[in-house]
Protein backbone atom coordinates (compact mmCIF):
# COMPACT_ATOMS: atom_id res chain seq x y z
CA UNK A 1 0.00 0.00 0.00
CA UNK A 2 1.17 3.49 -1.01
CA UNK A 3 1.95 6.09 1.72
CA UNK A 4 -0.51 8.56 1.05
CA UNK A 5 -3.11 5.76 1.61
CA UNK A 6 -1.75 5.07 4.98
CA UNK A 7 -1.45 8.76 5.93
CA UNK A 8 -1.36 9.03 10.03
CA UNK A 9 -0.02 12.05 12.32
CA UNK A 10 3.15 10.25 12.19
CA UNK A 11 3.53 10.73 8.42
CA UNK A 12 3.70 14.70 9.33
CA UNK A 13 4.37 16.91 11.63
CA UNK A 14 1.92 20.04 12.15
CA UNK A 15 3.24 23.27 14.87
CA UNK A 16 1.63 27.09 15.19
CA UNK A 17 4.11 29.14 16.47
CA UNK A 18 6.85 26.29 17.20
CA UNK A 19 4.13 24.57 19.73
CA UNK A 20 4.14 20.63 18.35
CA UNK A 21 0.71 20.06 17.10
CA UNK A 22 -1.50 16.80 17.35
CA UNK A 23 -4.50 15.62 15.85
CA UNK A 24 -8.02 15.84 17.68
CA UNK A 25 -10.00 14.32 15.38
CA UNK A 26 -8.87 12.14 12.35
CA UNK A 27 -10.16 11.08 9.44
CA UNK A 28 -12.77 14.17 9.59
CA UNK A 29 -13.38 14.46 5.79
CA UNK A 30 -11.98 11.53 4.46
CA UNK A 31 -8.76 8.83 5.32
CA UNK A 32 -6.58 11.30 5.07
CA UNK A 33 -7.48 14.31 6.94
CA UNK A 34 -6.96 15.35 10.26
CA UNK A 35 -8.00 18.69 12.64
CA UNK A 36 -5.83 20.37 14.66
CA UNK A 37 -6.84 22.52 17.16
CA UNK A 38 -4.67 26.08 17.01
CA UNK A 39 -6.53 28.64 18.88
CA UNK A 40 -4.34 28.09 22.33
CA UNK A 41 -1.06 28.23 20.33
CA UNK A 42 -2.61 31.66 18.35
CA UNK A 43 -1.23 34.90 19.86
CA UNK A 44 -1.66 38.64 18.54
CA UNK A 45 0.29 40.00 15.76
CA UNK A 46 2.22 37.05 13.36
CA UNK A 47 1.63 33.71 13.63
CA UNK A 48 3.05 31.01 11.66
CA UNK A 49 1.54 27.65 11.07
CA UNK A 50 3.63 24.89 9.67
CA UNK A 51 2.89 21.56 8.01
CA UNK A 52 5.51 18.96 6.94
CA UNK A 53 4.63 15.60 5.35
CA UNK A 54 7.06 12.91 5.02
CA UNK A 55 6.98 9.96 2.10
CA UNK A 56 9.35 8.28 -0.41
CA UNK A 57 10.89 9.66 -2.77
CA UNK A 58 8.95 7.96 -5.50
CA UNK A 59 5.37 8.11 -3.96
CA UNK A 60 5.43 10.73 -1.12
CA UNK A 61 2.89 12.26 0.91
CA UNK A 62 1.40 15.19 -0.55
CA UNK A 63 -1.01 17.86 0.51
CA UNK A 64 -3.59 17.68 -2.22
CA UNK A 65 -5.85 20.73 -1.01
CA UNK A 66 -4.91 23.73 0.87
CA UNK A 67 -4.90 23.61 4.32
CA UNK A 68 -7.60 25.30 6.14
CA UNK A 69 -8.03 27.04 9.11
CA UNK A 70 -11.70 27.23 10.64
CA UNK A 71 -13.28 28.98 13.30
CA UNK A 72 -15.33 31.77 14.70
CA UNK A 73 -13.65 34.92 13.17
CA UNK A 74 -13.35 37.00 10.26
CA UNK A 75 -10.81 38.12 7.61
CA UNK A 76 -9.77 41.52 6.83
CA UNK A 77 -7.48 42.92 4.23
CA UNK A 78 -4.72 44.60 5.91
CA UNK A 79 -1.74 46.99 4.65
CA UNK A 80 0.26 43.32 4.90
CA UNK A 81 -2.00 41.10 3.40
CA UNK A 82 -5.09 39.24 4.92
CA UNK A 83 -6.04 39.53 8.69
CA UNK A 84 -7.67 37.20 11.52
CA UNK A 85 -10.03 39.36 12.96
CA UNK A 86 -12.55 39.01 15.73
CA UNK A 87 -16.54 37.86 13.75
CA UNK A 88 -18.26 41.02 12.30
CA UNK A 89 -21.51 40.58 14.36
CA UNK A 90 -23.37 41.53 11.53
CA UNK A 91 -23.36 41.40 7.73
CA UNK A 92 -24.84 43.37 5.35
CA UNK A 93 -27.40 42.70 2.64
CA UNK A 94 -24.59 42.10 0.22
CA UNK A 95 -21.72 39.68 -0.74
CA UNK A 96 -20.51 38.14 2.68
CA UNK A 97 -16.79 38.04 0.63
CA UNK A 98 -16.72 42.07 1.63
CA UNK A 99 -17.30 41.58 5.26
CA UNK A 100 -14.31 39.77 6.40
CA UNK A 101 -15.50 36.02 4.82
CA UNK A 102 -13.65 36.01 1.46
CA UNK A 103 -13.08 32.39 1.28
CA UNK A 104 -16.33 31.18 3.41
CA UNK A 105 -18.01 27.76 1.11
CA UNK A 106 -21.32 27.14 3.22
CA UNK A 107 -24.46 28.86 3.78
CA UNK A 108 -25.40 32.64 4.40
CA UNK A 109 -28.48 33.42 6.06
CA UNK A 110 -30.26 36.94 5.25
CA UNK A 111 -33.67 37.61 7.87
CA UNK A 112 -35.24 40.68 7.25
CA UNK A 113 -39.07 42.17 8.87
CA UNK A 114 -41.68 43.43 6.35
CA UNK A 115 -44.94 44.85 6.79
CA UNK A 116 -47.66 44.71 3.91
CA UNK A 117 -49.65 47.76 2.37
CA UNK A 118 -53.57 47.69 3.28
CA UNK A 119 -54.90 45.98 0.41
CA UNK A 120 -53.30 43.62 -2.46
CA UNK A 121 -54.08 40.77 -4.72
CA UNK A 122 -50.59 39.36 -5.36
CA UNK A 123 -47.31 39.32 -3.67
CA UNK A 124 -44.28 38.57 -5.61
CA UNK A 125 -41.08 38.27 -3.93
CA UNK A 126 -38.45 39.01 -6.49
CA UNK A 127 -34.22 38.54 -6.48
CA UNK A 128 -32.44 40.90 -8.88
CA UNK A 129 -28.92 39.09 -8.40
CA UNK A 130 -27.73 36.35 -6.09
CA UNK A 131 -24.40 34.38 -6.24
CA UNK A 132 -25.65 30.64 -6.25
CA UNK A 133 -28.81 28.61 -5.27
CA UNK A 134 -31.08 29.88 -2.61
CA UNK A 135 -33.56 28.87 -0.01
CA UNK A 136 -36.47 31.02 0.73
CA UNK A 137 -39.11 31.12 4.05
CA UNK A 138 -41.52 33.73 4.92
CA UNK A 139 -42.88 33.24 8.52
CA UNK A 140 -41.08 29.89 9.28
CA UNK A 141 -43.02 28.48 5.74
CA UNK A 142 -40.73 26.73 3.27
CA UNK A 143 -41.43 28.91 0.16
CA UNK A 144 -38.94 26.64 -2.69
CA UNK A 145 -35.28 26.41 -3.64
CA UNK A 146 -34.32 28.16 -6.62
CA UNK A 147 -30.55 28.28 -8.59
CA UNK A 148 -31.62 30.43 -12.14
CA UNK A 149 -33.64 32.98 -13.09
CA UNK A 150 -36.68 34.25 -12.70
CA UNK A 151 -35.16 34.30 -9.17
CA UNK A 152 -38.86 34.88 -7.93
CA UNK A 153 -41.78 33.50 -5.70
CA UNK A 154 -45.38 34.16 -5.50
CA UNK A 155 -45.86 34.55 -1.40
CA UNK A 156 -49.70 35.92 -0.68
CA UNK A 157 -50.74 32.92 0.44
CA UNK A 158 -47.86 32.77 3.41
CA UNK A 159 -48.11 36.08 4.20
CA UNK A 160 -50.15 37.73 7.77
CA UNK A 161 -51.57 40.98 7.63
CA UNK A 162 -49.32 41.78 10.03
CA UNK A 163 -45.30 41.43 10.34
CA UNK A 164 -43.73 38.84 8.30
CA UNK A 165 -40.37 37.83 8.36
CA UNK A 166 -38.37 36.69 5.31
CA UNK A 167 -35.40 34.51 5.94
CA UNK A 168 -32.78 33.57 2.74
CA UNK A 169 -30.34 31.41 3.05
CA UNK A 170 -27.53 31.41 0.03
CA UNK A 171 -25.87 28.57 -0.31
CA UNK A 172 -22.14 28.45 -2.02
CA UNK A 173 -20.22 25.95 -3.98
CA UNK A 174 -16.84 25.23 -3.12
CA UNK A 175 -14.94 27.47 -5.49
CA UNK A 176 -13.92 30.33 -2.62
CA UNK A 177 -11.81 28.00 -0.98
CA UNK A 178 -10.37 25.17 -3.30
CA UNK A 179 -9.46 27.75 -6.07
CA UNK A 180 -8.52 30.53 -2.74
CA UNK A 181 -10.61 33.32 -5.03
CA UNK A 182 -13.06 35.72 -3.18
CA UNK A 183 -15.82 34.79 -5.67
CA UNK A 184 -18.27 37.03 -4.64
CA UNK A 185 -21.47 34.96 -2.53
CA UNK A 186 -24.59 36.09 -1.34
CA UNK A 187 -27.54 38.34 -2.35
CA UNK A 188 -25.66 40.92 -4.66
CA UNK A 189 -28.50 42.59 -5.83
CA UNK A 190 -31.97 43.99 -4.52
CA UNK A 191 -34.64 42.21 -3.17
CA UNK A 192 -38.14 43.79 -3.50
CA UNK A 193 -41.77 42.91 -3.36
CA UNK A 194 -44.08 43.44 -6.02
CA UNK A 195 -47.63 44.58 -4.95
CA UNK A 196 -50.51 43.92 -7.48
Amino acid sequence: EAPAENASPSDSHTDANDAPLSPVINNLFGKNTFLYAIKDQIRKGINRISLRTLGLVFDPLTIVYPPVIAGTFSIIKGSAGWIISAMTPVVGHDSWTRYGYPYLCGTGVYKQIFELPGEYNRLILRFSRVSDTIDVAVNGKSIGILNWHPLEFDITDVCESRRNELRVRVVNTLDNILRMTSRPSGLLGEVFIDVY
